[in-house]
Formats: structure tokens, C-alpha cells, sequence
């Protein structure tokens, strides 16, 4: 299903995609002869071994002798934080108030290129303490065992959050030991068991915002007066979740590392039939440019390090192809020069980048590699697997290295990465594990924290504290104690002279204490900082919903003119929360005066669902949309498009209405004329008014032809009811496809830019089911674009519930698929042996039609 805009380097978007790491010196005894296919194999597809450059050994190096290996900038270098066998395979971690760290073992993962033991409880939460201060972890407890693949833990004032797909557990030490007593279910569908834990969900950020942060989870969580709440979010990223110091949230895929949320990712789904740039999960501009790596030794066990330009000459990655665990740089004992810098991990290359950002006035984040044509931290070690990044207590950078070997997700090896890890004898050692730390000649690493027992006050004060964790730490504790008696400070700090960023806190923890009044926000509207003003618009939305606050009503309507970029698109999103026509003439406004303002146009329409015409006939009236301009014809394409998608004919025939009156711009009327890009289904036949049908501008009367062969009658077929078989059919789909296909495709089914074709409205998808069973049997593709087949991976019933699934959610109404269906397309076409194109398709749609 998956019609990707990707590099062959990322084909099948796997695990910390075609990574594996070196092995020993070769035992021979213990080499194996690998025959037949795997898997992950591409029919017809030739995978030559590595040729062309020396691929030197890579034996499995102690700890001290890996710090050998590291190559860092002048005044740099990596400390150990512990190593094995104090951890294991560990993912992630996370800091207590006392410093202590909380370590992810991901120990069941993937030991052998089959995964024939993926789902063994082997798993651990381990604190790792130490002892004397001297900056290396001395001591492990061993908190929690028997978890299967976790990936993410969160400390809280009175437990730890544990993740483990289907769960998030709550846990609890209950005598003092530093071992679990007690769990309870805090949500029981955060992923799916068997899924690939790079695509599953993970994270557990705590935001500034108070709620818990998940990449590639469907909601965000909260606990509130003791009870979970959740609330929806679109499902995006892949392992590895970032946050600045204004709250901002930052998430990547295996080749995109640069992913920002430019408003809350909630307001997405405020607007289903929107499809468009509308600030979250957006690419950081120009860091794209940055894709490529540069690696310091040969990167021969990437899966299909065969395929052209994956490897470059000398057999070093070209590509981010595994790129995970990113963090934004929040510390204060490494040089100011890397304060607010972005750090990705990519264990394919055996390296970590650093990304300087830098904010642009019209309210976009530049990113350029802090070291063109290097790397800020990269290693001779095979084995070296940086999958994870993060500030620590101390003011470093912390780096999780994995340090282990077969990494690629069992079901996509291939024949040649099979060869790779049993001819090289690359499967062994499974049980190592590092964590380093980042330092700088220049200065030392800051105290062990000791927040626990800190006072209000004292958490008060720490919200100023130049290392990011202590202010993060400090305002958890706060809000969690929900001691009110620190609210007047909280008030003084954040309408006070203090710089932005602890008044930021300040404001969070009181609306985190459910403290925040409409004053509060109302004070901040006037604050000379932006951060505080755009925080103040995102705040008042309670007031906003309830209609109760008429002056702060008027300030968020006021916004819309702010002078800063930011806030303006705050405003567009949060206007959505006001109903009436304060907040119509708002939008209005904001789309008259800041139209090319990148990502608005899009949170403008998330605040509209349903309302889309009513602006439209207000843009209609104001002179200053007569004159036709890119970003006003951006605009009323993008709010007719949306209403179209929508599909309600009345709405429908009052739109084409509207284009057709007599003193309508032409421009206006193609704009909604050509808003219908691909053919779809309406539930009865619309009559285009005759104004359009019978324009005396040929361009006008094309348009509307076109419009009028694309918007075709629903027959009903798809629409029926599905029976208890096609119904069982469905809901298995709905598991295949979040763990195959979401990742990508999204829940939505809107899919990613680069990433994931969207697949609500696709004319594969609804178009006859013998093209759709093809391309997911054989895969596709077709002027860049790659589908993987996936016949050798799912069977028939695996494949019939997808395709039902995918055929009968969002705006799709197109019938179901049975296994019997596969099961003959399957049999028809074993002759197949390479990949579908486009041309290849509808040759051999003509040629059936013809017998």
C-alpha cells in the first residue's frame, strides 16, 4: 500500500532502516551458507555482494577502546556513562530529580536476522546510579524485567510510565527498593506488539504544554486529578522525539530528520477534508539540502547497500537511512555555540549530526550542518549505533549507543544483508550497551541534581536555571505536588521583567495547576516578548470556547494583526475555537493581509471545518480580492478543494453557486473550478450552473467540463453495508494497517510528503481491485516512486483485510476484498517477477479487458 516518495535506500522503512553491525573476528566454524530468498527480497531483483572498496574488521571493542574510535571537533570528546555490564541494548532513557538515570533495554530485539525471538520477555527498565560522583554509573537496580521490545519510561513525582506496546503502564515502587510493585494500565493500545518498534509508538514527552508527547501514537496523555485523559493527535514520526526551549515539538522519519510542529499537531484534525501544508510535522527549510552523510568508515550491512547510490565509491552511506532518537541541545555545560542546536543519530553510518537552527522572521526554521562535509561526532566502529540523544542533569549531551548486532526488522532482510551477517559472521555479540556523554576542554560538567526534596520556592527559582532538564524538572514537580500555595509566585514571575523563557514556565505551571485565569493570558497579550504573546493566544482557547470572556475575545481577535509571524499563525489556529463572526472577519483578515505567510492558510482552514463557504463569501465582498495574486488564488483553491472533498451536495451546489454569479472574478471561478484535481464520488449528479457550463471564456467552460467528468455518482456499491465476513475483514485491517502502513500512510490516510502517498481518494485504491491486489502483491514503481511487494511478506487473508480496510475508511467508499480474490490474483500472476509501473498496469488492464 504503501506508494512511497523515497530514496531505494529506505525501501520498506524498516527499523533504523538496513543497519547492522559488525561482529568478532570471524569464526569460521561459525559461518553459514545462505540459499534461497529472503523476505525482504524484490522478485527478479539481483543483489551483488560488496565490491570495489576493502571492508575493514570490525571486532567488538571494549568500551575504552571504542573511545578510540571517535572522531569529534577540536576541544570535544565522549566520556564514558556506563557500559556494559551495567546496560544492555538501551533505546532510551530518563533522569529522576536526583539524577538518577532510568535505561530503556530493548534486549529482545531482533537477535537474529528472522526474528525468531522478538517477542520474548527479555526486556528491562534498569536505574543506573552513581555512587561516587565521579560522572560513571556504578550501581544497577534492575526496576522492572519481562517486558516485551519497551521503548520509552517516564519518570513521575509518584511512579514511572513504561511503555510496552499494546501498553503505557503506570508503575509504582512502593518499599524504597528501586524495584516495581505495582502497574496499572494507563492506555492499552499504544501500537501493536508485533510491529516494527521504529514505526511504533514511542517517546512519552513531557511538553511544556503539561501533556505527554508520543511520535507515532494517535493521542497525547494527561493525568488530571488522578485520572488518564487523552486527547487525539494525527499519528506522525518515527523513533525519536526533540522539544526546545519554548515547548516546541520536533520529530523526524528514518530519512527526514527534520520535522517541526509550528502549532499544537491537535489542531490537524479539527479539519479532515483539509489536505495541505498546515504547520505541524513540517519539513525545517533548507535542512532537507542536508540529507546527505558523511561517515568515516565503510558502511557495507545496509540492507540494500546493492542498489545504486545507497553507497557511495568507498562504501560509506550516502543517505540518512536509520536516523532516530533526535533532541534539541537544551544544557548548559557544553560551549554556547551548541545551545539550541539539533542532534540526530544515524546508526546506519555510525555517526551523530548537529544541526545549527536558526528562526527566520516569517516564522520558519532554517537548519545547515554545524560541520559541512562531516560530522560532529562519527566512529571507525562497525558497531557503534547511536540511537538516541539527550540533555542530561549535568548540562551534557548524552548518547545511547545500542551497540549490537542485527538491527534491520526480520520480515524486510534481504538475501544480501543475510549473507552479510552469517558469511561475515556478523550475528554475535547481542549484550552490549554504552551510554556516552559529550564534554568540552572548556568546562565541567554541572552537580548531581537534588530536586526531590526542593521546596516551592526553590522549584520556583529553578525555573530560571540556565540547563533546560532543571526547568523542564522543576515545572513537573510543581504542577504534579499541586501545592496552589506557589501560585501568587508563579503570577509575579510571569508578568514580571524575568527573561521569556521562566516566564514561559511560570505561565505553563499555572495552567498546569488549573490556576491560569483570563487575566493571566490577558497579560501576556501585551508582553514584548512574542514567545509570551504567542503562548497568551494558545492559552485563552478555554475562554475562547465558552464565549465567557469578551475581553479576551477581542485580544485574540486583535492578534491576527500581531507584527510577529509566530503569533499570527497561533491566532489562525486558535480561532478555531471561537464561533461567530469575530472570528470569520479574524481569519478573513489574516488571509487578506499574510496569505504567503508560510503554514497559515492551512491553520486557517483547520479552524474552519464547516465554514469554509462562509469565508469564501467574505473574501468574496472585499475589494481587495478582486485583484487576482498567487497566495488569494492559493486560497479559494484550497477552500474549495476542501469543501468538495467534504462531499455534501448542497454545500456543493451553493459553492459552484457562488463561482457562478455575475460579478464573480474569472480567476476566483477557475480557482473553484480546477480545486478538483482527481476524480470522485458524489452521492448524486450535480448540474453545473449554466453560467459556468455556457462561460463566454473558453478557459472557464474547459474547467467546468473537467469538473463535471471528474465529479462521478456514487452507484452505491461501496457504500453498502458490510456483512459479518467483509465486517471481520475491516477491523482486521484497521491492526494490519497500523502496523504496515500508518507509518507511512498515516491514520488519516493522507499520507507524507516524501514519505507516503495519501490514500483517501487514491485512484489505485478505489479503482478496480485487481490493479490495487497487484501492487501490493508485487509492488510498484514509477518515476521515483516505490512500492515494496509485499505477497512474499502477508498472506492472503493479511492482504484481503487491508485492502478492505483501506477501501472503506475516510472519504473511500469502494467494496470490500476476500481472501479468495488474493488468493486467484496471486495464482494469475506468479509469473510476475519484477516490479508494476504505471505503463506495465495499464497494459495489462487493456490487454484483460480484451479477452
Amino acid at each position: 500500500m504503501r506508494l512511497s516518495k523515497l530514496t531505494l535506500r529506505f525501501f520498506l522503512g524498516a527499523f533504523w532502516c538496513g543497519v547492522l553491525a559488525a561482529a568478532e573476528p570471524v569464526n569460521l566454524a561459525a559461518k553459514q551458507v545462505v540459499t534461497g530468498t529472503s523476505a525482504g527480497d524484490t522478485p527478479g531483483e539481483e543483489q551483488p555482494p560488496p565490491a570495489g572498496y576493502p571492508i575493514p574488521p570490525a571486532p567488538a571493542l571494549s568500551p575504552e577502546e571504542a573511545l578510540k574510535t571517535f572522531r569529534l571537533p577540536p576541544g570535544y570528546r565522549l566520556e564514558i556513562v556506563a557500559s556494559e555490564p551495567l546496560v544492555e541494548t538501551p533505546v532510551a532513557i530518563d533522569f529522576d530529580p536526583d539524577g538518577r538515570m532510568w535505561v530503556v533495554e530493548m534486549r529482545g530485539y531482533q537477535t537474529d536476522p528472522v526474528g525468531s525471538k522478538r517477542l520474548d520477555p527479555v526486556g528491562r527498565i534498569v536505574v543506573l546510579e552513581d555512587g561516587d560522583g565521579d560522572g560513571r554509573m556504578d550501581r544497577r537496580t534492575v526496576y522492572m524485567d519481562g517486558l516485551v521490545l519497551p521503548r520509552a519510561v517516564r519518570v513521575l513525582a509518584d511512579g514511572v510510565l513504561v511503555a510496552e506496546p499494546p501498553y503505557v503502564w503506570h508503575t509504582r515502587d512502593t518499599d524504597g527498593d528501586l524495584r516495581m510493585d505495582e502497574k496499572s494500565v494507563v492506555v492499552e493500545d499504544y501500537g501493536v506488539r508485533e510491529s516494527n518498534p521504529g514505526h511504533a509508538p514511542n517517546g512519552l514527552l513531557l511538553g511544556m504544554d503539561n501533556w505527554l508527547h508520543s511520535s507515532t501514537y494517535s493521542a497525547r496523555l494527561r493525568r488530571v486529578d488522578g485520572v488518564w485523559k487523552r486527547e487525539p493527535v494525527p499519528v506522525l514520526g518515527h523513533f525519536g522525539l526533540g522539544m526546545d526551549d519554548f515547548g516546541r515539538i520536533y520529530k523526524n522519519t528514518n530519512s527526514a530528520p527534520f520535522r517541526a510542529d509550528f502549532v499544537d499537531s491537535s489542531y490537524r484534525l479539527r479539519n479532515p477534508d483539509y489536505e495541505g501544508s498546515d504547520g505541524v510535522f513540517e519539513p525545517i527549510t533548507d535542512a532537507h539540502t542536508e540529507g546527505e552523510v558523511f561517515p568515516i568508515r565503510p558502511n557495507p550491512g545496509v540492507n540494500r547497500g546493492y542498489i545504486k547510490k545507497t553507497l557511495r565509491a568507498d562504501g560509506r552511506l550516502m543517505k540518512y537511512t536509520a536516523g532516530c532518537g533526535q533532541s534539541i541541545f537544551r544544557g548548559d555545560r557544553l560551549p554556547a555555540e551548541m545551545k539550541g542546536n539539533h542532534f540526530f543519530c544515524e546508526p546506519a553510518g555510525n555517526l551523530v549530526r548537529r544541526t545549527i537552527l536558526t528562526e527566520r522572521e516569517d516564522g520558519t526554521i532554517s537548519g545547515v550542518n554545524a560541520h559541512p562535509g562531516a560530522e560532529f561526532l562519527a566512529s571507525t566502529d562497525e558497531r557503534f549505533r547511536p540511537v538516541n540523544t539527550a540533555t542530561a542533569p549535568d548540562g551534557t549531551l548524552y548518547v545511547v549507543d545500542m551497540y549490537r548486532g542485527v538491527l534491520e526488522t526480520h520480515p524486510f532482510v534481504t538475501s544480501y544483508l543475510k549473507r552479510q551477517i552469517y558469511e561475515r559472521g556478523l550475528n554475535q555479540p547481542l549484550d552490549r550497551g554504552r551510554i556516552y556523554r559529550v564534554i568540552h576542554e572548556s568546562l565541567a560538567p554541572g552537580p548531581a541534581p537534588r530536586l526531590s526534596q526542593a521546596g516551592g520556592p526553590e522549584l520556583i527559582k529553578t525555573l530560571a536555571h540556565p540547563n533546560g532538564w532543571w526547568r523542564d524538572t522543576a515545572q513537573r514537580l510543581l504542577v504534579e505536588r499541586k501545592d496552589l500555595s506557589v501560585v501568587p509566585a508563579l503570577r509575579r514571575l510571569a508578568r514580571g521583567d524575568e527573561p521569556e523563557v521562566p516566564r514561559l514556565h511560570a505561565l505553563w505551571a499555572l495552567e498546569g495547576l488549573a490556576a491560569l485565569t483570563g487575566d493571566d493570558a490577558a497579560a501576556a497579550f501585551s508582553d514584548p516578548s512574542p514567545r509570551l504573546r504567542n503562548a497568551a493566544v494558545r492559552l485563552s482557547e478555554p475562554w475562547l470556547r465558552s464565549s465567557e470572556d469578551e475581553a479576551l475575545t477581542r485580544l485574540a481577535v486583535k492578534a491576527a494583526g500581531d507584527p510577529a509571524a509566530t503569533v499570527r499563525l497561533q491566532t489562525a489556529a486558535s480561532l478555531g475555537e471561537l464561533k461567530g463572526a469575530p472570528a470569520i472577519a479574524a481569519l478573513a483578515t489574516l488571509l487578506t493581509r499574510h496569505g504567503a505567510q508560510p503554514f497559515l492558510l492551512g491553520a486557517v482552514i483547520s479552524s474552519l471545518h464547516g465554514r469554509e463557504l462562509e469565508l469564501l463569501r467574505r473574501l468574496g465582498e472585499a475589494p481587495a480580492w478582486n485583484e487576482e495574486k498567487p497566495e488569494l488564488r492559493r486560497a479559494v483553491t484550497a477552500l474549495a478543494a476542501t469543501i468538495f472533498r467534504r462531499g455534501n451536495v448542497p454545500e456543493l451546489e451553493a459553492l459552484l453557486g457562488w463561482s457562478a454569479a455575475r460579478d464573480r472574478a474569472a480567476w476566483q471561478q477557475l480557482a473553484v473550478l480546477r480545486s478538483v484535481t482527481k476524480p470522485m464520488l458524489v452521492p448524486r449528479k450535480i448540474t453545473l450552473p449554466p453560467e459556468l457550463a455556457a462561460a463566454s471564456e473558453k478557459t472557464i467552460r474547459n474547467a467546468a467540463a473537467t469538473l463535471g467528468e471528474r465529479l462521478q455518482v456514487d452507484d452505491g456499491a461501496g457504500s453498502r453495508p458490510l456483512d459479518k465476513t467483509e465486517q471481520a475483514l475491516f477491523n482486521g485491517g484497521a491492526k494490519g494497517y497500523a502496523v504496515y502502513c500508518a507509518q507511512c500512510h498515516q491514520a488519516d490516510g493522507r499520507g507524507l510528503p516524501g514519505l507516503g502517498q495519501p490514500l483517501a481518494g487514491s485512484k489505485w485504491v478505489l479503482g478496480a481491485p485487481v490493479n490495487l491486489a497487484k501492487i501490493v502483491l508485487h509492488g510498484k514503481q514509477d518515476k521515483g516512486l516505490l512500492m515494496p511487494p509485499w505477497g512474499n511478506v502477508l498472506n492472503d487473508e493479511h492482504l484481503a483485510s487491508i485492502l478492505t480496510y483501506i477501501r472503506r475508511s475516510w472519504s473511500n467508499r469502494a467494496t470490500p476484498v476476500h481472501p479468495e480474490f488474493i488468493r486467484k490474483a496471486r495464482a494469475e500472476s506468479a509469473s510476475v517477477h519484477t516490479l508494476w509501473t504505471e505503463e506495465s498496469l495499464l497494459k495489462a488492464a487493456e490487454e484483460a479487458a480484451k479477452r
